[in-house]
């Protein structure tokens, strides 16, 4: 089945198999408590060189899902800021989490976007429930749901996968594709986040004008990818 080899929190990334191809934001949250969180790029033009974007964490260390580290954000006023750069405005593109939650309704794992009202992109539990992505690139909104029952609150490791562009856009919980059912616009037909501003990335809340919906819970091994992977490709970071 489409991703059925995940990559588990706290695995290290092997640089040389494809799947680092075009990856663009990687934050694996590999550090130890006490620290900094920061993101690493891999430099395309070289052969494993790694650029540090950013050192900014309010929330706590705790133990990830392999005894390595996540982050715990306490539901209420955690978040962690990134500056971005090398973030390119792609027709294709995919993003991959892990979380493990302990409440939903209008919990954002992150925001792409300037901080602004209409200009962002964000995956968040609307309601209880409920699994949704927003897509928000100026006057347009576009709005994707799908059920995915207890999995929102379990306290238990869930992982995501959302992939865009030409092909259709997609997601995928726990390696198994999920239906998403669009209140406003068609994402299938919409290029990858093409309309959003790329400067900054939160984790953690939803991050328009005015915060909301802060993440209960914990969020591991954060990527983003500047192409659509695809239903079939070796998913195993390993």
């Amino acid at each position: 089945p489409p991703f059925q080899s995940q990559p588990l929190p706290g695995t290290p990334l092997n640089w040389g198999s494809s799947i680092t191809q075009d990856l663009c934001i990687a934050i694996p949250l590999w550090e130890a408590a006490g620290s900094a969180v920061y993101s690493i790029l891999h430099n395309a033009m070289g052969a494993g060189d790694f650029a540090n974007i950013t050192q900014s964490a309010t929330s706590g260390w705790i133990g990830g899902m392999l005894g390595g580290s996540s982050i715990l954000f306490d539901g209420s006023n955690d978040q962690i800021a990134f500056a971005l750069n090398g973030v390119a405005t792609d027709p294709a593109g995919t993003v991959s989490f892990w979380y493990k939650s302990t409440a939903d309704n209008n919990r954002a794992f992150f925001t792409l976007g300037p901080q602004s009202d209409s200009n962002f992109f964000t995956i968040r539990f609307s309601t209880t429930d409920t699994l949704e992505i927003i897509y928000r690139p100026g006057s347009d909104t576009i709005r994707g749901t799908v059920n995915i029952g207890s999995k929102t609150d379990d306290n238990q490791w869930h992982h995501v996968v959302y992939t865009g562009g030409p092909q259709g856009n997609r997601m995928y919980v726990d390696g198994k594709q999920v239906t998403l059912t669009y209140a406003n616009g068609n994402a299938a037909s919409t290029a990858w986040l093409s309309g959003v501003t790329k400067t900054n990335l939160w984790l953690g809340r939803l991050m328009t004008v005015t915060p909301q919906g802060p993440f209960a819970g914990r969020i591991d091994n954060f990527f983003m990818w500047n192409r659509q992977l695809n239903d079939t490709e070796d998913f195993n970071f390993m």
